[in-house]
């Protein structure tokens, strides 16, 4: 259906496309598995973008042929549903890709999992900007992406039940376009879900992560307009005494720690000794 309006009539094709000198050659593009920005927790974990190199009078005639072929008569649109199933209709397909096919060398599929976009999306946000303020560089001999594949492979096992769904859905609504609008509200979200996470984590590489995002994560990410320059002071606990870790601590909100491995405290909140006693803290 043509879009209508002064706005869109520039991008009416109400007549059949044909490849020629005056046009070019057309591309049909489509998509499937679009959910906005919303990366985890829907039911389609994939994102796939295709296109392929026909205009509108070769492929009616293409189409018209798989129709005659696959026996589709009533389906007023070709959908993969009606190829996935059956062998012999799925063949008719893939002649249409093989080499000396009529689609060879014309067709593009992109496939993204989304759960694993959002995963290295935190490495990016969180992790790679300060490393590159620092002089670093993560992208250098693959390493954002092996941290990326910690988070998103190993991050399931170690962060047993919801934990590390909640925890990705935390972060993809500080991210999002849409937290630029609730920062307080989807910071102190993402906070309380990173510091969750770390306390439970079962596997070494996994809480050494999350303990590498908790600096970080005292700033807004790069897709929020806003940023302030510090949502936390940054402290570490010189109690010789304190255990290594302690998930029961009384959180201290506008601190985070930056030593959490080496002390009683969560990454983004103080124990009851350091929240309460400011001997104990050591700028």
């Amino acid at each position: 259906m043509p879009l209508t309006g002064e706005k869109y009539t520039q991008l009416n094709q109400p007549e059949a496309t044909t490849d020629g000198a005056d046009h070019g050659r057309w591309v049909a593009c489509d998509e499937s598995g679009w959910d906005g920005e919303q990366l985890v927790g829907r039911q389609r974990r994939f994102l796939v973008y295709a296109s392929v190199a026909v205009d509108d009078v070769e492929a009616a005639a293409l189409i018209q042929t798989l129709r005659d072929q696959a026996g589709i008569r009533q389906a007023k649109e070709l959908k993969f549903d009606l190829f996935k199933n059956r062998a012999n209709r799925w063949s008719l397909l893939q002649q249409m890709w093989e080499p000396g096919g009529a689609l060879d060398d014309r067709c593009s599929v992109y496939v993204v999992d989304k759960e694993y976009a959002a995963a290295a999306k935190v490495i990016d946000l969180l992790l790679e900007e300060k490393e590159h303020d620092e002089g670093g560089n993560l992208y250098a001999d693959g390493k954002a992406r092996a941290l990326a594949r910690t988070l998103a492979l190993e991050g399931p096992r170690a962060l047993r039940g919801t934990l590390f769904q909640e925890l990705m859905s935390a972060f993809v609504a500080l991210a999002s376009r849409r937290g630029t609008s609730r920062q307080d509200e989807a910071l102190g979200g993402f906070v309380a879900a990173l510091d969750q996470a770390w306390a439970a984590s079962t596997r070494k590489a996994v809480t050494a992560l999350l303990a590498r995002c908790a600096g970080p994560a005292t700033m807004p990410p790069p897709s929020m307009r806003t940023r302030p320059t510090r949502y936390f002071r940054s402290w570490r606990c010189s109690s010789p005494q304190l255990p290594r870790r302690h998930a029961g601590g009384t959180a201290a909100s506008a601190v985070s720690v930056s030593s959490p491995m080496n002390s009683r405290c969560s990454p983004t909140t103080l124990c009851g000794p350091c929240a309460s006693t400011p001997a104990l803290l050591s700028a």
